[in-house]
């Protein structure tokens, strides 16, 4: 007769007929193995249903050719083998009531059996009382020998406790399905999904997953909490941001405990794992609910991450309802789903009273010379006349500012006004007038009156340039501070000199923080900018770092110690060269605080941590001039034995009194220094005498002055924190200190803020920069445009934020 379709034709008859065992068998297990993920989930609960702690998958081509798992739980008998692939064989269930009170994964005993009918399936097992394993190979759920001729016994051989099952060729007689499932990539993929959820749920059991013939593994868990799972898994930026939530409820009988992202955490997917009663389901009511819940915490179009475990009473649940047993019914789905729900929200609710928002500390990827600013493109040849204008036009947020010259953050602060002094009197400063301006800006600094006879100052250079108190050249900026003269040991100088230490006298708490030159005041004018008549920024010439006696006066020493140049060698192989070329290209805006100024590069405004960076740049230069530092002389020199008494008050030094009297812990960190002192001299300048007394200590950057408050943390360190006893630490660990010294300067009051006073009121006379201000602009900054080498570390721990973008800007302005 005539078929459409596969169907009889009308009028014709078909009697009904008993399908043969293997169709039924192989519908069947289409049903129930869709796919390799299926086969491992069948296989997974199996061995956690044995009491596995180990479970080991190894797939091939997304487990099509190869799917093997191991584990190390209770085994199988030998008399069993024969029924472990037969359908409804299992030893899980007895009675259909037992379905009301089932506790373990499997109870259908559909799974191995499915599994052989559509691959080729072996076992290895072996029980803790056994005294070998057995292997036994199964085809259409019935056991078959090894080799033709041979008995389908199962084989006694070698083992360890716990079962191998190995899959091989799956779907081989299933053309179509096999075709469908194309992609292993796509495959092992969805093996790696299936086995990361039931390694959370269950993260005291250790689970891997690896490509067979591939060294690495691509899912590794070992026995902890669900949080170091989660974090395994699916990484820090989810552990880091999760909620616990737990609820129950007696007449409902279910109890719910779960970890879900706050509203800090969001991404492109939602991933929602639910486990009810210990097995991975889906729940569309509950994860529609969460949607919903969550869509009024995060941004649109993002999501969160949730596990949850259900735990309903046996008798509530319907396990029996889905080939794959992927679903689940149970009573009062809808009042459960709420309860759970109200507990997420409550805690979503108790964590929203603060958020979470990070700042962008990386750093721009172009730093090359004439790199051009982003704007919108042109179509060349096509445009005319009107093409080549737009071309040629400047926008306003692609211009940037950049020159020198520019005002700074202080000149926007208050009007900066200068008094012009009557004729003939602007060389006059007396004695007294300048000692009182020092004294204001550094009133713990003992200044040494200059003789009687010295009343007028020998001409140098410029009068301007000479301080009568000091009978020395005023301090400058280091753009323009000349090379200091040091004697040659060869032509008569002293010991000291022959290492170039230059010595500058100011007394018990040495002075030297920078004042600004009188001289400055009268190139004021050339602190404004340079302004077009249409109200656009002129071009600017681009800054260059400080070149000629500067560059000569803090040039490399020559040293012949290998762990000094191996410590050079390291600072140059490990500086972040883009952030090194910012660093050399940026414009100095102004000071926010002591420990945080603001610098533009093209663009964009960055706000930089000044303490970061003077750690690492006074390590670098006491690396760069090892062995010829000059001095800062300390007058009267303070006794070690006193600073370091003092050093144990300071909460930084962990002093507790079980320690000890600070007496006798003194004395014993004296003992480590004396010894140490002529090598601390002629290396670093830290003078020591042979009585207990601090002469010196090296002055790292001309006209910069460390907190000398610090002294005492700096020897107590030294004497605690170096390693004496081996060359290279013992040398960087010095330097390190001296970075440590160097990273606060003397001039800022403790607790100072915005403007340099504890009460926030500005401590400078109008139209005048404190001294701490004028060493950061004059000083420090142009030492780190010249001689810096930032660190990898440097680009990444918050030491330069990015505040804001010009181009971002205009978007919010155009927006307003």
């Amino acid at each position: 007769p005539r078929r459409f379709g596969g169907m009889a034709a009308e009028g014709t008859k078909r009697k009904i007929q008993r399908l043969d065992e293997a169709v039924v068998n192989r519908i069947a297990a289409g049903e129930i193995i869709q796919r390799p993920a299926n086969a491992i989930k069948e296989m997974l609960e199996n061995s956690l249903d044995a009491g596995s702690t180990s479970i080991t998958i190894i797939a091939k081509s997304g487990g099509l050719k190869l799917l093997q798992i191991q584990d190390n739980g209770t085994g199988i008998e030998r008399d069993d083998l024969p029924l472990l692939c037969e359908r409804f064989a299992t030893s899980k269930l007895t009675a259909y009531e037992d379905l009301n009170s089932l506790t373990t994964f499997g109870f259908r005993g559909e799974a191995l059996a499915s599994i052989s009918h559509v691959a080729h399936l072996s076992v290895i097992t072996r029980t803790a009382s056994a005294p070998c394993a057995y292997k036994a190979r199964y085809n259409d759920g019935k056991l078959i020998p090894f080799q033709p001729g041979q008995t389908a016994d199962p084989r006694p051989c070698a083992g360890n406790k716990g079962t191998q099952i190995t899959v091989e060729d799956l779907f081989y007689n299933v053309p179509t399905r096999r075709a469908a499932l194309k992609n292993p990539n796509e495959e092992h993929a969805k093996l790696a999904d299936v086995i990361s959820k039931y390694a959370v749920h269950n993260s005291g059991v250790s689970f891997t997953l690896k490509k067979h013939g591939e060294p690495g593994v691509d899912v590794h868990t070992t026995a902890g909490t669900k949080t170091d799972v989660i974090r395994t898994i699916f990484g820090a930026a989810v552990a880091n941001e999760l909620l616990e939530v737990t609820c129950s409820d007696g007449p409902l009988k279910f109890k719910m405990s779960g970890l879900v992202t706050n509203a800090n955490y969001n991404t492109k997917k939602a991933t929602l794992l639910l486990f009810i009663n210990h097995r991975l389901v889906h729940c569309t009511s509950l994860k529609k609910a969460l949607d919903t819940l969550y869509s009024s915490h995060l941004p649109k179009h993002t999501f969160y991450f949730a596990y949850m475990a259900l735990d309903l009473a046996p008798e509530n649940v319907d396990v029996n309802v889905h080939p794959t047993k992927s679903e689940v019914h149970f009573l009062n789905e809808e009042a459960v789903v709420e309860k759970v729900v109200t507990a997420v929200s409550a805690a979503l609710l108790s964590s929203a009273t603060s958020r979470t928002y990070y700042t962008q500390s990386s750093l721009p990827t172009d730093w090359s010379e004439g790199a051009k600013a982003s704007g919108p493109s042109v179509d060349k040849g096509d445009k005319g006349d009107k093409g080549r204008a737009d071309a040629a036009r400047s926008y306003a947020y692609d211009m940037v500012r950049t020159d020198s010259r520019a005002q700074t953050l202080d000149a926007f602060l208050k009007p900066a006004t200068r008094v012009t002094a009557p004729a003939g009197e602007e060389d006059e400063a007396t004695p007294s007038d300048i000692d009182q301006a020092v004294a204001r800006s550094a009133p713990a600094t003992k200044v040494y009156q200059a003789p009687a006879a010295a009343s007028k100052a020998p001409a140098v250079e410029a009068e301007d340039d000479w301080d009568p108190i000091r009978q020395r050249p005023r301090k400058r900026p280091l753009e323009s501070a000349p090379a200091p003269a040091a004697k040659r040991a060869d032509e008569g100088a002293g010991p000291d000199d022959a290492h170039g230490h230059a010595h500058e006298h100011h007394g018990h708490h040495a002075h030297g923080h920078g004042h600004r030159p009188a001289a400055d005041a009268d190139d004021a004018d050339d602190d404004i900018a340079i302004v077009e008549e249409k109200g656009t920024a002129a071009p600017a010439p681009p800054q260059k770092a400080p070149t000629g006696p500067v560059q000569r006066a803090y040039a490399f020493t020559e040293v012949f110690l290998t762990s000094v140049l191996e410590m050079r060698r390291e600072v140059e192989e490990g500086v972040h060269a883009e952030l090194r070329s910012m660093l050399q290209k940026h414009a100095f805006v102004g000071c926010v605080t002591p420990s945080l100024v603001l610098m533009q590069l093209q663009t964009k405004l960055y706000l930089v941590k000044v303490q970061s960076i003077c750690k690492e740049l006074f390590y670098q230069l006491a690396l760069r001039r090892f062995g010829r530092l000059p001095r800062i002389e300390l007058d009267p020199p303070p006794p070690l034995r006193e600073l370091l008494v003092l050093s144990f008050d300071n909460p930084e030094s962990g002093y507790l009194p079980q320690d000890g009297s600070k007496e006798e812990l003194a004395e014993h960190c004296l003992t480590k220094l004396l010894p140490m002192a002529p090598m601390l001299k002629e290396y670093f300048s830290i003078d020591i005498s042979e009585d207990g007394n601090l002469l010196a200590i090296p002055s790292l950057l001309e006209g910069y002055t460390p907190r000398l408050a610090r002294l005492p943390m700096l020897l107590l360190r030294l004497a605690t924190e170096v390693t004496w006893d081996e060359e290279k630490p013992c040398l960087q660990g010095v330097a390190r200190q001296l970075g440590e010294l160097y990273r606060e300067m003397e001039g800022v009051p403790e607790g100072a803020d915005v403007a340099g006073r504890k009460d926030g009121t500005a401590d400078e006379k109008e139209g005048d920069l404190p001294d701490w201000k004028w060493t950061v602009e004059h000083l420090l900054f142009p030492a780190v445009r010249l001689m810096f080498w930032p660190p990898r570390a440097m680009a990444a721990d918050g030491t330069l934020l990015q505040v804001a973008d010009l181009h971002e800007l205009y978007k919010v302005f155009e927006r307003c």
